[in-house]
């Protein structure tokens, strides 16, 4: 276990008993504890009474949250969301005793969110589980300049198959869907399951990749005789992640009009797609 000591300054002994518990991390600037709270590099947050717990702790999700154990006198709001609080540190077996039980509370939030954010048919992340996971990638954007995009999966005529062959065959090709899009991306790409027979791929690339990403999946689907409409955009600057999937919904119903209307892109155009290594 990892705890990170934050906002003793010089009074670093007040806390070195913890060391029984884990390795202890002291952080010499806000910056540096945001950063290692920011990577998932520890378990627990130890802060002093210096004004370092600020909104980067309590705005990260519950499921990969650090459990924080506050000392001192901070504000209200903060002591409400905190795992545990004390005004003074007390003695090193109780202080031991408390980061215990804070780390042991902050496990089961994470087990309890994590069963909530799967979807049970396809075991892929459902639609809360993809909004944790945009909104990580839109977090690791902004503070590293990575790329970000988003891809939508509708599938084709998912209602005629409910209905002429029943809902257990709806189901399996639902879960048999979700098997393809896990072989067709890669390990960095979150895919998802968002509702009904709409799928979405959290992409860590640009709009290229993102378009690559689509041509992978739809090969991979009509191989196995799924058909399905995929669209891809890449965040633009100065967007919100859900302006961007409000963009890319609005194209993808746009698509699905013109393939009714006028057919699809025959798929020899799209034959060049590699396949995932």
């Amino acid at each position: 276990m990892r705890i990170l000591v934050a906002g003793f300054g010089t009074r670093i002994t007040d806390v070195s008993s913890l060391s029984s518990e884990g390795e202890l991390v002291a952080a010499d600037s806000p910056e540096q504890a945001d950063s290692l709270v920011a990577r998932g590099d520890v378990d627990a947050v130890v802060a002093g009474p210096e004004p370092w717990v600020r909104t980067w702790v309590f705005g990260l999700p519950a499921d990969t949250r650090p459990a924080v154990l506050l000392t001192g006198a901070p504000p209200e709001r903060l002591i409400a969301q905190a795992d545990d609080w004390a005004i003074d540190l007390g003695g090193a077996p109780e202080l031991r005793a408390r980061v215990r039980v804070a780390v042991q509370r902050s496990r089961l939030r994470r087990r309890a969110v994590r069963r909530g954010n799967v979807d049970p048919l396809t075991e892929l992340p459902n639609r809360r589980g993809v909004i944790i996971a945009l909104l990580h990638a839109a977090a690791r954007h902004r503070r590293q300049g990575t790329r970000l995009s988003l891809v939508l999966v509708d599938l084709d005529n998912f209602k005629r198959v409910n209905e002429q062959q029943g809902h257990d065959a709806g189901d399996r090709l639902l879960r048999k869907v979700g098997r393809i899009l896990r072989g067709s991306t890669r390990k960095d790409e979150v895919c998802g399951r968002i509702g009904g027979d709409e799928f979405v791929v959290v992409v860590s690339g640009d709009s290229k990749h993102a378009d690559l990403v689509c041509r992978r999946i739809d090969l991979a689907l009509r191989d196995e005789g799924i058909g399905a409409t995929c669209v891809g955009e890449e965040l633009a600057d100065g967007e919100d992640v859900r302006e961007l999937y409000r963009r890319v919904d609005t194209q993808l119903r746009a698509r699905k009009i013109q393939i009714r209307d006028y057919g699809p892109t025959p798929l020899s155009a799209r034959a060049s797609a590699a396949r995932p290594g």
